[in-house]
């Protein structure tokens, strides 16, 4: 949608770039019908129309991915020498908002960590299923909308972000944040060597990416040493480390978003399933069982990493949501042994195939005792 300069009024000017290229403004837009909205205005430099159209396919993306957890794209006004593009003014970026929190020695708490992945992750899986990759996914281009006490955040700057035609792809993102092929091979084109046609993932480097930036909200600060990428997956475990005690759910799940081997990592899918799983836990239960699995590494195979988490008298239907957790945990392979550790804490019924709570001495729904009951160890 094409939006005249003269709907747009009172604009400031509250970035430019070193270059002189790209401007960020706030300011009013006023549609054919309807009041004023508040909206943040980003004004391109362009060189001719091929660069301005390249910079309206940004905008194109970015409206083609559903969801309120998208920065609102109003339109564009396109020339061979300017783009300007109109969106919903937020209130910061979650650089700034960690850097704020920092200062006034604010963590987040493990609940707001997972509402943030909840929100985000949500549009990464949309995008996963129209094969769009963001391909540059870190602290600064995430944002913050705060109203009437709550936080909700939205992706945007979908400058990179491209479809998935194939794993043969060039070099994009931030350095900080690149997947270990793609850290790889931007120290190689910093010495000189080939940085094109790089056999990816696009979708899994995404998922790392927003790895490294769960990392940077939990410790409040950048996890700078990730930029070098030499012994990379020991610093990624030590980065765990120091984060298990305080987020046990957040380092489990951080521990399958960076697998150094991207095919064993999992995507945005399986992301948005755990944690659909872990809001239903929480709706039946204060003391989330899976969220007890305290500890994970970036490689975790070995079932004795794990904690014996499932040892309490759970409800029939509780069990019926943990079964659907632990089968999600199996299709990523190196948690399979988890099933059956869990499967030694429950019993089913045999007349019924009921699940028998531990606290119960009988099924109760036919009542047969329980220690004629049938033990899944």
């Amino acid at each position: 949608m094409e939006i005249p300069e003269q709907q747009l009024s009172n604009l400031r000017e509250i970035y430019r770039d070193p270059s002189g290229k790209t401007f960020i403004y706030f300011g009013e837009y006023t549609p054919p019908s309807g009041p004023s909205i508040p909206v943040a205005i980003k004004k391109i430099r362009c060189t001719g129309m091929h660069e301005s159209y390249v910079y309206c396919e940004e905008c194109r993306n970015q409206m083609r991915v559903p969801g309120e957890n998208v920065c609102r794209i109003f339109g564009w006004n396109m020339s061979p020498d300017l783009v300007t593009i109109v969106m919903e003014r937020l209130d910061n970026d979650l650089a700034k908002e960690i850097a704020m929190r920092k200062g006034q020695s604010f963590p987040y708490s493990e609940v707001e960590l997972l509402r943030f992945l909840w929100d985000v992750v949500n549009v990464f899986a949309e995008m996963q299923l129209i094969i769009l990759s963001h391909c540059d996914i870190k602290a600064e281009n995430i944002f913050v909308l705060k109203r009437n006490g709550s936080i909700t955040y939205k992706v945007g700057d979908f400058g990179s972000a491209g479809t998935v035609h194939s794993l043969v792809n060039g070099l994009k993102g931030t350095p900080l944040y690149l997947s270990p092929i793609l850290k790889r091979e931007y120290h190689k084109a910093s010495y000189g060597g080939p940085a094109q046609n790089i056999y990816h993932n696009p979708i899994k480097s995404d998922v790392f990416s927003l790895g490294v930036t769960l990392i940077y909200a939990a410790e409040l600060q950048p996890p700078s040493d990730l930029l070098d990428d030499s012994n990379l997956e020991w610093k990624l475990n030590s980065h765990m480390q120091r984060i298990q005690p305080c987020y046990p759910t957040v380092a489990l799940v951080l521990g399958q978003m960076l697998i150094m081997d991207e095919t064993k990592r999992c995507d945005f899918e399986d992301i948005r399933n755990y944690l659909i799983t872990l809001d239903q836990l929480k709706d039946h239960r204060k003391t989330n069982p899976i969220a007890s699995i305290p500890k994970t590494t970036v490689q975790a195979t070995n079932p004795e990493d794990y904690v014996d988490c499932l040892n309490t008298g759970l409800e029939r239907e509780e069990w019926e949501i943990v079964e659907n957790a632990l089968e999600i945990l199996e299709r990523r392979g190196d948690l399979a042994a988890l099933v059956p550790k869990a499967q030694r804490w429950a019993t089913k019924c045999l007349h019924c195939l009921n699940w028998i709570p531990l606290s119960s001495k009988q099924c109760e729904s036919c009542h047969m005792p329980k220690s004629e009951a049938v033990s899944l160890a």
